[in-house]
Formats: structure tokens, C-alpha cells, sequence
């Protein structure tokens, strides 16, 4: 298993989980967050777009309802025993398979809280489970539960944190480095992810931020760079007033990289449209 914390950790984690549950009166929570899923069993997939549910009972009782093409994942990324496989074809309703297992775990007009916030649960999931829910249990939305304890962080997870934020200024240095006019933005983002690999990181949970970069000058100048990624992947030498982006780029939620002083060049990351 490919587990990032020790067997400690997780099981204060549960722990921590089943005391919120007794405080809420509930004898089960279905996880469908793939952070919660994450945090408390260490299992990581991109399945989580589809219907997947992990059930923790009063017990201590953990069982994983996943896709066929997740149980490997499941296996090598997680603490958890009991997997349970629906099977992904015309006409299957994922539902049934979840009502059978909470009736092993006799949870027939017991409370149990369901994490509805989550990518997963679409609008026809969510009809669908409440409709097997019906008269069955009684239910509530419990979507914070877990989110709530997640923000308090252990000392393992203090690690961590602060050797993303290490790696994180080292990726800094690679776009202070090779940002410049002529430079190739994938150059930029590729030195960034060798400076966070090399360094005993990972791939982020989210596709590397597109950066857009544009002089830092006076917006009425037509002496300006810019680059927008998807179409030029290259800062270069602009003749036109790029208004619209220097508006958005000044609105948005973004970092600035000034490099230089006689022509100044800033990197802005996260913006979404421009």
C-alpha cells in the first residue's frame, strides 16, 4: 500500500470521525467526498466523478462501494479491507448494491448522515439514493463533518504542508529563472514540475495553473508582453493594448512575478477567463 501516513495517524483520524458521529447521534456516515475518503483512508482516485460511497458504521465498520476500475487504486492507495465492486452497465442503479450493504451492517431505521457536497453526487444520484433511502432510514446531510476535522492538522501533516511550501518556492525560483521575453511557457512550467519532482513531490491535485504574462507597465502603453497559453506560448513583444487582460488580471485571484525594473514582466496565474 501506497500510504503517505502511519497506521497512528489514521486510526485517530477514525476516531476522531466516530466521536463527531456519536456527538451528531449518527450510526453511519456515507462519504462520497474524495477528500474525506482521502483523508481518513488514505484511498486516491479520479473515480470520484462517479458513484462511490465509503460507509463508516458506530462499529468502526469501513466499506468502500467503487467501479471495478477503482479497486486497484483502492487496494494499492489505501488502508481499506472490505471493497465492494458495482458493477458499471446499462440499467444498473449503484443504489441497490448500497442499500444491500447497509442492511448487513443493520442500519434499517438508524440516522445516518451523507455527504451530499460532493462531485459524485450528482442531481441523479442524489434522487436516486434519497428514493432507496425512503422509509428506510432516516437521513440528513452531514457535509462538513469530516471537513471540519480536516482543518485541524496533526504534526504529520504539518510535515508535509511545509515541504509543499518549500517545494513550492523552489518551482518560484525556476519561473523567476527562465521568464523573459522569447521564453517558452511550456520552459517555464517544465522547469517548475522538475523542481517540485526533483524534489520529492508530486503531480498537484490540479493540472499545472496556465500562466498568462504581461507587462506590469502603464496599461495605456502599446509597448507591452503578453502571452495567453493556449494560443501563444511564448512572451513576445506585443504592438497592441491588452486592456481586457490587464483588467482581468488585476481583478482576478492571482500571483504577480515581477522580473526586472526597466521593463518589468509579470506572471498571472489562476486566472480562468480573460
Amino acid at each position: 500500500m501506497g500510504l503517505h501516513f502511519t497506521v497512528e495517524e489514521f486510526s485517530k483520524r477514525k476516531q476522531d470521525v466516530l466521536k463527531s458521529m456519536k456527538e451528531q447521534n449518527l450510526d453511519a456516515l456515507l462519504m462520497f467526498r474524495q477528500e474525506s475518503m482521502y483523508w481518513l483512508t488514505g484511498y486516491d482516485t479520479f473515480g470520484y466523478v462517479f458513484f462511490q460511497t465509503l460507509i463508516l458504521d458506530q462499529k468502526g465498520n469501513v466499506i468502500l462501494l467503487t467501479r471495478a476500475p477503482d479497486l486497484r487504486q483502492a487496494q494499492n492507495t489505501s488502508n481499506i479491507e472490505d471493497i465492494r465492486i458495482w458493477v458499471d452497465k446499462d440499467g444498473i442503479n449503484p443504489t441497490d448494491d448500497l442499500k444491500q450493504i447497509l442492511n448487513e451492517l443493520d442500519l434499517k431505521d438508524k440516522n445516518i448522515g451523507i455527504e451530499y457536497e460532493a462531485y459524485g453526487m450528482t442531481g441523479r444520484n442524489a434522487l436516486r439514493l434519497n428514493k432507496s433511502l425512503e422509509n428506510y432510514c432516516s437521513v440528513e446531510d452531514q457535509s462538513e463533518l469530516i471537513t471540519k476535522l480536516r482543518v485541524i492538522k496533526s504534526n504529520e501533516e504539518l510535515v508535509y504542508v511545509k515541504k509543499a511550501a518549500e517545494l513550492g518556492d523552489r518551482a518560484l525560483d525556476e519561473a523567476w529563472k527562465y521568464t523573459k521575453a522569447g521564453a517558452s511557457e511550456a520552459k517555464i512550467l517544465a522547469e517548475m514540475q522538475r523542481a517540485v519532482l526533483e524534489g520529492g513531490g508530486d503531480y498537484p491535485a490540479n493540472e499545472y495553473p496556465h500562466a498568462f504574462i504581461l507587462a506590469l507597465l502603464n496599461p495605456k502603453s502599446s509597448n507591452v508582453f503578453a502571452c495567453a497559453s493556449k494560443t501563444s506560448p511564448a512572451v513576445f513583444p506585443g504592438t497592441k493594448v491588452f486592456t481586457q487582460l490587464f483588467k482581468a488580471s488585476t481583478q482576478a485571484s492571482c500571483i504577480f512575478i515581477c522580473l526586472g525594473s526597466a521593463l518589468p514582466i509579470g506572471i498571472v496565474l489562476n486566472i480562468a477567463e480573460w
